[in-house]
């Protein structure tokens, strides 16, 4: 309210933000915090983010009372949200499997 007071502008006026499609996954994993720390994991969410720095954003940690790994995309594009989405979580997947 007082940000509205001080600029004597509208709410309408104050909202210049979009929201975008949102894909989110979970993953079951066997140990959260090694899957999350795999070089090769950080590596292709740098690459990933990297894709869509642009367009959108990319959240991807651990659940902080479950042995999941979380993942959510944010894209212009609905349908690069979602491919960015399953891809990350493929990689997921195959890390938790070798991780013992």
């Amino acid at each position: 309210v007082s940000v509205l007071k001080k600029t004597q502008k509208s709410i309408k006026e104050l909202n210049d933000f979009y929201v975008y499609p949102q894909v989110n996954i979970n993953i079951e994993v066997s140990d959260k915090h090694k899957v999350l720390a795999n070089e090769y994991l950080q590596s292709e969410l740098k690459r990933i983010g990297k894709e869509i720095a642009n367009k959108g954003r990319l959240l991807v940690r651990a659940s902080g009372t479950e042995p999941k790994i979380r993942i959510m995309t944010e894209c212009m594009d609905a349908k690069l949200s979602e491919e960015k989405a399953k891809e990350i979580a493929e990689i997921v997947k195959k890390i938790s499997s070798e991780v013992k």
